[in-house]
């Protein structure tokens, strides 16, 4: 293994971070170094890429040369992430950052408490659940515990046999929150998002576009929460209107760039 802590430029007292966009040069350095590697790890991946943090558009642009680069060498990419807050969101939505992480990442795998086990403390098992794989299953994984071993360094004790589990039992809700509304709620980001992909457009139209979808009012509000929707207001005469647009102009871009695993942490740190 070889630890990268970041880019000398020359400056002795300490190291400038690693940014993906503009030191891909030293990665491939790395590479050439070590051509034995077969995975690189980013951990967290946002911390790598030097762009604005919600950004679709610059996100993929910052990832796309790291990605051909991978390809190249027959490498994984492998990337923890963090989650965000909303915990009424599905676990997709809550993918710290810009959504691309998601729609980028050929598998996702959410980890996290297991509900079944109410154990406290060091033992309560964990779960690492596949939500997204191009290649095979979803809603299935593996059990664990964090143990100590070895004059309390930390270590992984699994649990034999998989587990077939939806990645949203991860994801605890809040009262009154049911399957069906929350899955309404998920259809209604993604309807929202290819409406607004040809760019700005009138809130009143896109509220009536979504309601003849059978969308409620509730559901099309979180949704422009979940994509941070700008809603300007402009005058028209003495009557004001609204136009809807994505973050920074982003629009729905397809699912067409691969990258290795990614790997989501769902209690603040990713299991060593």
């Amino acid at each position: 293994m070889r630890i990268v802590d970041g880019a000398d430029e020359g400056r002795q007292e300490w190291l400038a971070p690693v940014s993906i966009d503009r030191d891909l040069e030293l990665v491939r350095e790395q590479l050439d170094a070590f051509p034995e590697c077969r995975a690189m790890i980013f951990d967290p991946l946002p911390q790598f890429v030097d762009v604005e943090e919600n950004s679709n558009g610059q996100t993929r642009a910052a990832l796309a040369p790291l990605v051909s680069l991978a390809q190249e060498r027959d490498v994984a990419i492998i990337a923890v992430c963090h989650l965000n807050k909303k915990s009424d969101s599905a676990m997709i939505q809550r993918i710290a950052g810009a959504s691309a992480y998601g729609q980028m990442a050929r598998h996702i795998l959410f980890v996290g408490h297991d509900p079944d086990d109410q154990t406290t403390g060091q033992e309560r098992r964990r779960a690492m659940i596949v939500a997204k794989s191009s290649y095979g299953g979803v809603d299935t994984g593996q059990l664990y515990r964090v143990t100590s071993r070895n004059g309390d360094h930390p270590g992984i004790e699994w649990i034999a046999g998989l587990v077939e589990r939806d990645a949203e039992s991860l994801n605890p809700k809040p009262p009154g929150v049911t399957r069906e509304y929350e899955e309404r709620r998920g259809e209604a980001v993604d309807a929202l998002r290819d409406a607004l992909a040809g760019g700005p457009r009138p809130g009143r139209e896109i509220e009536a576009d979504l309601e003849r979808q059978g969308f409620r009012r509730r559901q099309i509000d979180h949704a422009a929460r979940v994509l941070e929707v700008k809603k300007q207001q402009t005058r028209e005469g003495s009557r004001r209107t609204w136009t809807w647009s994505l973050p920074h102009g982003d629009a729905a871009e397809p699912d067409d760039m691969e990258v290795g695993t990614f790997t989501f942490d769902n209690w603040g740190r990713s299991p060593k």
